[in-house]
């Protein structure tokens, strides 16, 4: 099948020796079972669109490649036959910027889904890994990510990251996949889709299913980021720390940068990008980065900044977007999954968004916790491929895989 890249299978298991440590059983073992395959699509998201005034609208991102799991089974050669299967759209975390939707690879995603699939425990279906990464770290799945972005490298790859993945994904994948081919054999309908995210990813996945919920019937988040004020005591804490930032040192301050080291940095940046670009016509830069044009919530003393702190706050889930939208999760299934010992306090970012979502009278949720093994404790993106495979089962109980044909 032309421009489809195969993933090797002795990088998967490669992958898989690497992912395994410590004293537990290995859920991805290699055992005589059917496996299904791995294709890389290196579309480019660049519609040009036009707005009221006939005028194009910005729309460009960077080439954006797509990661597609098609299980056992599936026909793929003439494509658009065989039987059509439900569909789980899989969200990467903020990460490197190299890493993207393929940290889903070293996760063994194939494998585990191969594995649980000829087990009985899921339901065959396709899984869909788009690329929403930045030179920063991560888009939050937004829409006019870096659109006034001052680094040059950046402002190349900025986009609206929302619309890649609602709009363009769902239709490449399910209606008109690449040019000139079939579309994948996909269930299309509500009840038969899904959406999840790891990190940043639950964050976005949430904040999709809830504001186009003729999309997606279920929704699962894994550590996802859905309290921003449950986290931003230690965000701060963890970018002075990184960036050998001094309280009050202003030079420092202005030299915060991001790498795959600084985590904390990365994720402070991603958001900031995301949520507070820099208003030009502002009069308040005390709190401005100029290498990356996005405004901080926090100064150089470690201070909330009130003007900036709201515009987190206004795209942040549980304290706003919740109250404009949460009517229409009443139809969707939703499943938190998140670690005891996660260094971004997603615990208490779950049990936050969890009791907002029932005092709106959102009752069709479940959560757990996990705790990981002695010696080995449940961080944020520790035994990823493991807590994979929980949100594949919770998918796997709401997905309809009835094509109604």
């Amino acid at each position: 099948m032309t421009l489809r890249i195969v993933a090797l299978s002795i990088m998967a298991v490669l992958m898989m020796l690497l992912a395994g440590c410590g004293d537990r059983e290995n859920p991805a073992d290699i055992e005589d079972i059917a496996h299904g395959t791995i294709y890389m699509y290196p579309l480019k998201f660049n519609h040009i669109e036009y707005n009221e005034t006939g005028m194009e609208n910005w729309v460009h991102y960077r080439q954006r490649p797509f990661l597609i799991y098609t299980p056992p089974g599936y026909v793929a050669d003439p494509p658009g036959e065989g039987p059509k299967f439900p569909v789980l759209y899989l969200l990467h975390d903020f990460t490197s910027y190299s890493d993207s939707n393929t940290a889903f690879l070293f996760a063994n995603i194939g494998l585990v889904a191969d594995k649980m699939i000829a087990d009985g425990e899921i339901v065959p279906m396709v899984i869909v890994m788009p690329d929403a990464s930045t030179p920063v770290g991560g888009s939050f799945y937004q829409d006019g990510w870096g659109l006034w972005n001052r680094n040059e490298s950046a402002k190349k790859q900025s986009g609206n990251f929302e619309k890649m993945i609602y709009r363009d994904l769902v239709n490449y994948t399910e209606v008109q996949a690449y040019p000139y081919e079939m579309p994948f054999s996909i269930i299309r309908k509500r009840a038969s889709r899904g959406i999840a995210g790891f990190g940043m990813g639950g964050y976005g996945a949430l904040m999709i299913a809830m504001k186009h919920p003729d999309l997606f019937g279920s929704v699962s988040l894994l550590d996802g980021f859905t309290s921003v004020e449950e986290n931003i005591d230690g965000l701060i804490a963890g970018v002075f720390d990184e960036n050998n930032v001094a309280a009050g040192d202003m030079d420092s301050f202005l030299d915060i940068d991001s790498s795959f080291f600084r985590p904390n940095t990365s994720l402070a940046l991603s958001m900031a990008t995301a949520f507070s670009q820099h208003d030009s016509l502002g009069t308040d830069d005390a709190t401005y980065l100029p290498k990356f044009g996005v405004d901080l919530p926090f100064d150089e003393n470690g201070d909330l900044v009130q003007e900036k702190w709201q515009l987190w706050l206004d795209k942040d889930i549980t304290a706003s977007l919740l109250d404009l939208y949460y009517m229409n999760l009443e139809s969707t299934s939703v499943y938190f999954r998140y670690s005891a010992e996660n260094q971004y306090h997603t615990a208490q970012q779950a049990a936050a968004c969890i009791a907002k979502l029932q005092s709106l009278g959102i009752t069709d949720i479940e959560s757990e916790s996990y705790q990981g093994y002695e010696g080995f404790p449940a961080t944020h993106g520790a035994f990823t491929y493991e807590q994979i495979g929980e949100l594949l089962k919770f998918h796997s109980r709401h997905l309809d895989t009835d094509p109604g044909e």
